[in-house]
């Protein structure tokens, strides 16, 4: 059983019902495996059908073996996704997890739609999936989020737009007037951390913002973002008496001496 998944765990002082129990839901796992390893997309049924099963364990030990057994199956994926429309909350996450798991391209519009669940968890499970298919579909909704005020949502999306193969940069730069403050805010520290120096102009323009959160942003990222012809600028900057300049002293000096010993082309976006 360990190809699909499934652990039971030993009791110190077991009970006799308590191991039926065990043995049954091993047998459950075992007869399902050779089902689907014997008969393939005959088993859709059966695989769907333990969608709706009470235990989480052998809902996600099906899933380890459909996706073991029948990887980049389209029937698997269509099956699936309408249980992804239909099912608990619970299993909602566990076929999450699968698509997150096979990266699979087909589910991206299914999970957008489930960013907007009331449970947090399956909002969350819905940010993490797009994540890992991390194509540029995938990331479409997510820098969405970024419209929005809800500050959860915002932290979970800025810890995974780093992780997406997609150009996020691109993505972020091309939304950013669309983006609430927060979401700003969030999205030039990315670009600052990517040291995206096209993200230049909306950097500076940033440390006049009347949003705290944004404009501290903004000073955090001039590192990333400066180049040699914001010298003269930064040069300024150090030299005012700008309450918020000599506050952040610090990131003006890693601004001028980032733009006066560029990266290699390969470091900046």
């Amino acid at each position: 059983l360990a190809k699909t998944g499934y652990k039971t765990t030993p009791d110190p002082d077991p009970q006799p019902a308590d191991d039926d129990t065990e043995r049954i839901e091993a047998n459950r796992v075992s007869d399902m495996y050779n089902l689907i390893k014997n008969t393939g997309t005959a088993a859709l049924p059966q695989i769907t059908s333990a969608m709706k099963d009470g235990d989480r364990r052998y809902r996600q030990a099906v899933l380890n073996i459909v996706a073991e057994e029948m990887p980049g199956n389209t029937a698997v994926s269509t099956a699936l996704l309408k249980s992804l429309r239909k099912g608990s909350d619970d299993a909602k996450a566990d076929i999450m997890d699968f698509f997150a798991r096979t990266a699979d391209k087909s589910a991206v519009t299914d999970v957008a739609k489930l960013l907007k669940s009331k449970n947090p968890n399956v909002a969350d499970k819905a940010v993490s999936t797009l994540a890992a298919i991390g194509n540029a579909e995938a990331l479409a909704p997510l820098v969405n989020i970024l419209k929005g005020n809800d500050a959860h949502m915002t932290t979970l999306v800025s810890q995974a737009l780093p992780y997406m193969k997609a150009d996020v940069s691109s993505a972020l730069l091309n939304g950013f007037d669309t983006f609430s403050p927060e979401g700003k805010a969030a999205a030039t520290r990315l670009l600052g951390h990517r040291a995206c120096t096209a993200a230049g102009p909306k950097i500076f323009e940033a440390l006049n913002s009347s949003c705290d959160a944004l404009r501290d942003a903004a000073y955090e990222a001039l590192p990333g973002v400066s180049t040699e012809e914001d010298i003269s600028l930064l040069c300024t900057m150090m030299e005012s008496s700008d309450e918020q300049n000599a506050a952040h002293q610090s990131e003006i000096k890693d601004a001028l001496l980032a733009a006066t010993s560029p990266m290699d082309a390969g470091q900046r976006e």
